[in-house]
């Protein structure tokens, strides 16, 4: 897998605008957050990884891992592995979307699963370009993105200056304003380098 050095021969992934662009896949850009805490859960990362590339993802680039503590779930819920994504796609931003619910399924996720539970892999669309989009299947940018640090940390790793549509801030503008929310103490540890 790419690390960060391996990224996007001009760095990260800034807006909609590097689509196309010279040297580059072709297809929109895109970023997906993507957490475990059940099992081996660095394995079903790398397994969910390797199914978006394999499942037509371009210029695949990769965030460090990350553990970090559970958000939104019960109390005795254990924490969580997170990285982030970003490449190039050339199909709808659906397409994506039901890409990724196949590859939960696929690495044990059941289809219908409560939000506060444990998972086995979690792949949530972050972002398509500068897209804006909400609608009963799937709602760009996603709408926790700019709340939760254990997504914003490891994007901002990848495409701090990917602009966060409608906002007109950076992913690493709402990963700084997280930081200061989250008092950034305990909220979690790199694991891996970029």
């Amino acid at each position: 897998m790419p690390s960060r050095h391996d990224c996007h021969s001009e760095g990260p992934i800034p807006a909609a605008s590097a689509a196309g662009a010279a040297g580059r896949p072709g297809g929109e850009p895109v970023a997906i957050g993507i957490g475990a805490n059940l099992g081996d859960a660095a394995a079903a990362i790398d397994r969910a990884v390797a199914g978006l590339a394999h499942g037509g993802l371009e210029g695949l680039c990769r965030a460090g891992l990350y553990r970090t503590r559970p958000v939104g779930c019960t109390a005795d819920t254990p924490a969580f592995l997170n990285t982030a994504v970003t490449g190039y796609w050339r199909g709808s931003p659906r397409l994506l979307l039901a890409l990724c619910r196949r590859l939960e399924v696929s690495l044990g996720r059941p289809a219908y699963r409560q939000a506060d539970h444990c998972r086995s892999i979690d792949l949530d669309l972050l972002l398509v370009g500068q897209r804006c989009l909400d609608d009963a299947v799937l709602t760009l940018p996603h709408p926790r993105l700019t709340e939760r640090l254990f997504v914003l940390e490891p994007l901002a790793e990848i495409a701090p200056d990917w602009v966060v549509p409608p906002t007109g801030r950076s992913v690493a503008s709402w990963r700084d304003q997280a930081r200061r929310a989250d008092g950034a103490a305990g909220w979690g540890e790199r694991l891996t380098p970029p």
